[in-house]
């Protein structure tokens, strides 16, 4: 997923209800002994897209778990309704925010 007019013709606008893969770092503590894959606690990861004016949009990651020492795998649903456009993605959870970033180009 990208703007064209930023990485090329090979890129594509992600469209709703389409899973994006996102990798970060710093959702929860990495305890000696976590397993790859294992959710690392049970409170919701919550995802936002926000677009440059209007209001934002947020789904419950319909995965996040552990994936290498101290990254987590964070899979979001692109939610239904989202109007073509750019929007600034963060991720929530245990009552704290990412930055925002990336940017994620919608398109219908």
């Amino acid at each position: 997923v990208g703007d064209p007019a930023v990485v090329g013709s090979v890129a594509s606008k992600a469209v709703p209800g389409e899973t994006l893969v996102f990798y970060v770092n710093g959702l929860s503590a990495s305890p000696a002994g976590r397993i790859l894959g294992a959710i690392p606690y049970a409170n919701p990861v919550i995802v936002t897209f926000t677009p440059a004016s209007g209001s934002p949009s947020t789904v419950t990651a319909t995965y996040a778990g552990l994936a290498f020492a101290g990254g987590f795998q964070v899979n979001a649903v692109v939610p239904a309704g989202l109007k073509a456009g750019d929007y600034k993605v963060t991720v929530s959870t245990q009552g704290a925010t990412s930055p925002a970033g990336p940017i994620i180009p919608v398109g219908n």
